[in-house]
C-alpha cells in the first residue's frame, strides 16, 4: 500500500510566503488533499494573527522560507492549538446553567481568560443568537470582558488587538440583530479601532464595514451605507471569497429596499445568488431577500416559494430565531393576499415562538398584528386581553424602548375596553412599535380623526 505524500510544513509555509492565491487555487493537491489544505489554512490564519510583516520580512523574500520563520510559525501554532483546545473545556464549563451565572463564574476562574476562550467564544456566539439570541449577546459580553483585559505582551505581534476587534465585531452583529442600533455602531467603532492597530486589518475592517451599514439603513443613513457596502464588496471581491461577497450584496440590496428599489434589490441578489461556495446560513438569507423583493414587487407565488427555502435551510441549520422570523414574513403575506385564518393561525403560533425566545420586541409587534385582525372580525375581548397579555410581558422584557412601548399598547388596550379601536388606531401603533427600536426617543401620540 502506498502511503499518501502530503506538503511539509515549510512548503505550506512557501505558498503563502508567494503570495500567489490563483495558483493556490489551481493547485489539485490542495483541492483534493483536506490534511494539506488544512494545514494551509491553519497556517493562513496565524500569519493573519501575527501580521504578514512579522511572520516574514518582503524586502529580503527568499524560494525557501527562513528557518526561524518556519520555528516562529510552528510555535504560536502549537500555542495556539494549546489554547483553543483547553478552551472548548473551559467554556463548557463557564456557560453551565443560566446565563446570569455565567459573569460571576468568570470572575472566579482567572485562568479562563485566554486568547482561545475568546476565540472559542466568538466562534459559538452566532449560532447561540440564532437560537436564543440573549444567550449569544451574554456570550459576547463575555468575550469582551476577557479580550479587554488581556496582556498584549503575553503574545505575539497584534494578537490581543486582533481577538479584541473580533469580540467587538460579533457584539455588534449582536446588538444589530437584537434591534440595538445605537449600540452596534459603538461596538463597531471599538472593533474597528482595534483592527486598526493591527499589520493587517483590510478584510477584517470590511467585515465591520458590513455590520455598520446593516445599523445605518435603519437610521435612514443609506448613503453612507451604501458607500460602506460597496467597498466591502470590493475587498471579498479581492480576496475571493464568495460567502462575504454574497453577505455584502444582501447588504446593499437592502439599502435600496429604504428607497423602494426593488428591482435593483433582485438584480443585485439573483447575480450573487449564481455563486456556489456559500454557506447554508448565507445561501438562506439571499433566499429570504430575494423573497422580499418578490413580495413588494407583487408576485406572491414566488415570494411565498423563496421564503419556503429560506426557511427550510435554517430549520436544517438548526437557525431557529431566524426560520421563526420567516414564517412571520409568511403568515403576515397570506394576510395580505386575503387568507386571513391563515395568516392568523400562522401570527399566533409564530408570537408563542418569539414569545418561547424571549424576543420580546418581537412578540409585541406580532401582537399588535393579531389584534388588527381580531377588531376585524369584531373579537374585542380577545383583542384587549392581548394587548394587557403584551404590556406585562414588555414590562419584564428589559428593553431600552420599554415604557414608550407599553404606554402605546395601553392606549390601545383602553380604546378596544371602550369600543373605540379602529384599524387605523392598530396600524399607527403599530408603525410606532415598530420604529422604536431605530428611533427610541420617538413619543407616541394618538392618530389624527
Amino acid at each position: 500500500m502506498i502511503s499518501e505524500v502530503h506538503y511539509s510544513d515549510e512548503g505550506l509555509i512557501a505558498m503563502l510566503e508567494a503570495g500567489d492565491e490563483a495558483a493556490i487555487k489551481r493547485n489539485q493537491h490542495l483541492a483534493s488533499c483536506i490534511t494539506c489544505r488544512d494545514g494551509l489554512e491553519q497556517y493562513r490564519a496565524i500569519v493573519d494573527t501575527l501580521g504578514c510583516e512579522a511572520a516574514w520580512d518582503y524586502q529580503e523574500r527568499k524560494s525557501d522560507p527562513d528557518p526561524t520563520t518556519v520555528a516562529n510559525l510552528r510555535a504560536f501554532a502549537s500555542s495556539m492549538a494549546r489554547e483553543d483546545e483547553e478552551a472548548e473545556t473551559y467554556v463548557a464549563a463557564l456557560l453551565e446553567g443560566a446565563r446570569e451565572t455565567w459573569m460571576p463564574r468568570l470572575r472566579t476562574h482567572p485562568e479562563w481568560r485566554t486568547a482561545g476562550v475568546v476565540r472559542k467564544l466568538v466562534g459559538d456566539a452566532f449560532g447561540a443568537l440564532t437560537k436564543l439570541p440573549l444567550d449569544g449577546v451574554e456570550m459576547t459580553s463575555l468575550a469582551i470582558e476577557i479580550a479587554d483585559h488581556l496582556v498584549e505582551q503575553s503574545y505575539p505581534s497584534d494578537t490581543v488587538a486582533r481577538v479584541r476587534g473580533h469580540a467587538w465585531l460579533e457584539h455588534a452583529y449582536n446588538m444589530f440583530y437584537l434591534g440595538e442600533f445605537k449600540q452596534s455602531l459603538v461596538a463597531c467603532d471599538r472593533a474597528h479601532s482595534e483592527f486598526s492597530r493591527c499589520v493587517v486589518d483590510e478584510y477584517d475592517q470590511a467585515r465591520v464595514a458590513l455590520v455598520r451599514a446593516l445599523s445605518l439603513r435603519p437610521l435612514d443613513r443609506i448613503t453612507e451605507g451604501m458607500s460602506l457596502a460597496d467597498n466591502a464588496v470590493a475587498v471579498f471581491a479581492k480576496y475571493r471569497d464568495e460567502d462575504r461577497l454574497a453577505s455584502a450584496a444582501i447588504t446593499a440590496a437592502q439599502m435600496h429596499f429604504k428607497v423602494s428599489d426593488f428591482r435593483t434589490s433582485l438584480t443585485v441578489l439573483q447575480a450573487a445568488q449564481l455563486s456556489v461556495n456559500l454557506a447554508p446560513h448565507t445561501r438562506a438569507m439571499l433566499e429570504n431577500n430575494i423573497a422580499y423583493c418578490y413580495r413588494h414587487l407583487g408576485d406572491s407565488d414566488a415570494a411565498v416559494q423563496h421564503y419556503q427555502v429560506c426557511s427550510a435551510i435554517l430549520d436544517e441549520i438548526g437557525s431557529v430565531t431566524e426560520a421563526v422570523r420567516v414564517r412571520w414574513c409568511v403568515a403576515t403575506l397570506l394576510v395580505d393576499v386575503g387568507r386571513s385564518n391563515e395568516g392568523l393561525r400562522e401570527l399566533r403560533a409564530v408570537r408563542s415562538q418569539f414569545d418561547s425566545l424571549s424576543m420580546a420586541s418581537e412578540t409585541c409587534v406580532c401582537a399588535l398584528e393579531i389584534a388588527e385582525l381580531l377588531l376585524v372580525e369584531n373579537r374585542f375581548e380577545e383583542a384587549e386581553s392581548l394587548c394587557r397579555d403584551t404590556c406585562a410581558r414588555l414590562q419584564s422584557s428589559g428593553l431600552t424602548t420599554t415604557s414608550r412601548a407599553m404606554t402605546a399598547v395601553a392606549y390601545l388596550a383602553e380604546a378596544v375596553r371602550s369600543r373605540a379601536a379602529t384599524t387605523k388606531l392598530v396600524r399607527h401603533i403599530h408603525e410606532y412599535v415598530r420604529r422604536l427600536p431605530e428611533e427610541p426617543n420617538l413619543l407616541f401620540a394618538p392618530p389624527l380623526l
